[in-house]
């Protein structure tokens, strides 16, 4: 998922590294599921469900081996936390944080995940930078 993408989710992701001085050098955006999971006429997406995320393992492994000098992973929403187990296991010395997802659906439910999610993306900031 790309910051640039032409959405809200995008946008809100984008607004919450900004104020959280996450620059865009330090930040690699990953899928929980790094493909199309909807239907045959690419028409209607769906949630990916637990299946989906144990046949991406692989994915993310092969991607933790690409990247060296990553030091922290976010976990962004319940999805993406399924797969803390599989981060843990491959890559045990990562700092694995988790938080809201950027939906609107998701920060507009409760008032208090959008500072939330901003505060852990500065505790990942000053991290990085320390």
């Amino acid at each position: 998922m790309s910051l640039d993408n032409p959405d809200q989710t995008a946008a809100n992701a984008r607004h919450a590294c900004e104020s959280a001085g996450l620059s865009r050098r330090d930040v690699v955006r990953w899928n929980a599921v790094p493909w199309y999971i909807g239907n045959e006429g690419h028409t209607k997406i769906r949630a990916a469900n637990r299946l989906d995320i144990q046949r991406a393992e692989p994915w993310l492994a092969e991607l933790l081996k690409l990247l060296p000098k990553l030091e922290v992973v976010v976990l962004m929403g319940k999805k993406a936390q399924r797969h803390a187990p599989a981060i843990e296991r491959i890559a045990p010395k990562l700092r694995v944080v988790k938080t809201s997802h950027c939906s609107p659906l998701a920060l507009n439910y409760s008032p208090a995940r959008r500072p939330e999610l901003i505060e852990r993306l500065r505790e990942v900031a000053a991290g990085l930078n320390a």
